[in-house]
């Protein structure tokens, strides 16, 4: 039988807007076993490092981007009588080497980039977490010493052959010829909004391993509107091509290391290669810099936030009591920059934000400051990182510095702004699908056991009854169902979304109407544990368990997305357009999906892009999954299928 975390009463994050069952109670191991966690890094000073901002790079004139994954050495901290050099994995684009991370490749909307990727890693400096015996589907020997590797485009909207989903890895695939050697070649449409996405690893069973170790990096689009450049129509601070000044990434993660010599090496779990429900490090690393600090001028900043952890939430704040405006989520701009006081940052997701220090006065220092549970909301399970960097208020404005924050980012009578959002609304409920999702966790003898999506292993996806297939032009809710104790960000490929409400529901009586079906055993972590056997049950309709009012999104919540914070004891509901809507360009509304205002789309109609982008190809089946990393892979990830 499956033990559950127990649910008491619900709270909210008043800092987030996000109402989260603060209850739920943390993950209880029974007497006698002990959390796996890593050993404690060595002391690192903090704020001696400085940010290191990772390159940028473009397409070259035929759209061309080379892309190669390397083995490197990398220091975490400048200093190496405190850490020494590290192992690491890293990417090589257009010729620019990042021993740690990748390039940041900026690409323009409309204009296709055509990525070729060749994977030259060696012994990966995660190996002893490498095993076969650990349960972790997917993984292979071989990774330890010949690692595979996919490129998946995090945010982009690409042909099932370019998404560099989990079988998509290379080289050594027999499943698909082009997948047989070291190179793979992906075709990106780049027709969507300016959007802040990225790209990382995703090959299954090592996917958190290979991040881990280095593979990830930022894909910024361009529009006509968002150009980057300075004076742009927007009034966003603007970044120099390979010299980033007003406009820089900032990378968010957490690691553990071991020091020794010649050599450092990154830490995972301490009973390796036993998989662990989640991982935290006890080391802020930003752009691959544990607690640097960056200086900046008294001037408007824009930095692209990536939490790229494994599975530690953010929940950010500036120590000098200032403001954050956020102006973008991960898929476009909100219509006008929102102010808050801290700002909660799920692994995946991506903000966009502003931080004004014209009036911090010189010599100031500010920290960026964190104070998110682990796990989050419940924690009691990892070492807390109240800091992660520092600011530094070292000189005057440039000539050239934005020093305002820009009132609005979108207009309907401004032809220099992108039109409007409007809140996710949708058109009858007979012309909507409807889909049900279940986030449930397995619990074993020694705890955690298996995380999964509708109680089914991802090998299982498309054999269940609960299998989500869609039809293209069509407006699809998911009904995002979360029994377990932590917030879940789910991840979809392909497609964006906008969040349309969450809503609290009775979990005691959701757990009778499950435990009253049919079980089967699975598989989880070498162990055979007992079931509710969902590839013939149907996933209840959470609309009969609800309680209270529904609330919409948090203010910043309200744009395209593609990863969305799921609170425990709560249904998420979200609002897809999948296939296509009008163009933003366009002068009519012709071929609107039916529920989606205009003007509130992604993709492009016409298929202009000639036969590599034909109108309507984009089917075929796709994975979505937690972005917390150590659940994708053990097993909250499944897949959906979009059929003409």
């Amino acid at each position: 039988m499956i033990s559950r975390r127990d649910f008491l009463k619900t709270g909210a994050m008043a800092t987030t807007g996000i109402l989260v069952p603060l209850g739920l109670s943390a993950r209880t191991l029974p007497p006698g076993v002990v959390p796996a966690f890593p050993a404690a890094s060595p002391v690192l000073s903090k704020f001696t490092n400085q940010l290191f901002v990772p390159p940028t790079t473009t397409p070259d004139a035929s759209g061309v981007v080379n892309l190669s994954m390397e083995n490197n050495i990398w220091n975490f901290h400048d200093d190496t009588a405190q850490l020494s050099p590290t192992p690491t994995f890293g990417y090589m684009v257009n010729g620019i080497r990042a021993p740690y991370l990748g390039a940041t490749i900026i690409a323009q909307r409309g204009k296709p980039v055509t990525l070729n990727a060749t994977n030259n890693l060696g012994v990966h400096p995660m190996a002893p977490w490498i095993s076969t015996s650990n349960g972790v589907p997917g993984i292979q020997a071989g990774d330890a010493t010949a690692p595979r590797a996919a490129v998946h485009h995090h945010g982009g909207y690409n042909l099932e052959g370019a998404d560099g989903g989990p079988f998509d890895w290379f080289p050594g695939n027999t499943n698909n010829p082009l997948l047989a050697n070291k190179t793979y070649t992906y075709n990106y449409a780049n027709d969507m909004q300016a959007a802040t996405q990225w790209y990382h690893d995703h090959a299954v069973g090592i996917t958190r391993l290979n991040v881990y170790a280095g593979l990830a990096g930022c894909y910024w689009l361009r529009d006509q509107y968002d150009t980057g450049l300075a004076g742009n129509s927007l009034g966003l601070p603007y970044n120099v091509l390979n010299g980033s000044t007003y406009e820089i990434p900032l990378v968010l993660q957490d690691k553990a290391f071991v020091n020794a010599a010649p050599y450092s090496s990154l830490n995972y779990t301490a009973n390796a290669p036993t998989w662990l429900p989640e991982f935290f490090g006890d080391v802020s690393v930003v752009n691959g810099k544990a607690w640097p600090n960056l200086n900046v001028e008294q001037a408007v900043y824009r930095f692209r936030l990536i939490n790229g952890a494994e599975a530690r939430l953010f929940n950010l704040s500036l120590s000098n009591g200032g403001l954050i405006y956020q102006i973008g989520t991960e898929a476009g701009l909100l219509n006008a920059p929102v102010r808050m006081s801290a700002l909660l940052l799920a692994p995946g997701e991506r903000a966009d934000i502003l931080l004004d220090f014209t009036k911090v006065a010189l010599g100031s220092k500010i920290i960026l400051q964190n104070n998110a549970p682990a796990p989050f909301p419940s924690g009691g399970g990892g070492v807390a990182i109240p800091q992660l960097m520092q600011f530094t208020v070292s000189s005057a404005a440039s000539g050239a510095a934005v020093t305002v924050i820009p009132a609005t980012l979108r207009s309907n009578t401004d032809p220099t702004k992108p039109a409007m959002l409007l809140p996710a609304k949708k058109a009858a409920l007979a012309t909507v699908q409807q889909v049900n999702v279940l986030l449930y966790e397995v619990m074993g003898p020694g705890g955690p056991a298996l995380d999964t999506v509708n109680l089914l292993r991802l090998d299982e996806a498309l054999q269940s009854v609960n299998a989500v297939k869609m039809t293209r032009n069509t407006l699809v809710q998911w009904n995002i169902i979360n029994m377990t104790g932590d917030v879940h960000p789910l991840h979809t490929h392909l497609f964006n979304f906008l969040i349309s409400n969450r809503q609290n529901f009775n979990t005691v009586t959701y757990q009778a109407t499950l435990d009253v079906l049919p079980f089967r055993n699975i598989s989880a972590t070498n162990q055979s544990i007992s079931v509710p056997n969902m590839l013939t049950g149907v996933i209840p309709d959470p609309a009969t368990f609800v309680t209270g009012s529904a609330y919409p999104p948090a203010p910043n919540e309200a744009g395209w997305k593609d990863t969305v914070m799921c609170p425990p004891g709560q249904v998420t509901r979200i609002l897809a357009p999948i296939g296509y809507v009008p163009s933003l360009d366009s002068a009519t509304p012709a071929g609107t999906v039916s529920g989606v205002p205009y003007g509130q789309n992604i993709y492009n109609k016409s298929g202009i892009y000639g036969t590599q982008y034909p109108g309507g190809a984009f089917t075929g089946s796709f994975v979505y999954h937690c972005h917390i990393l150590d659940h994708e892979e053990n097993d909250m990830m499944q897949m959906f299928q979009v059929n003409p």
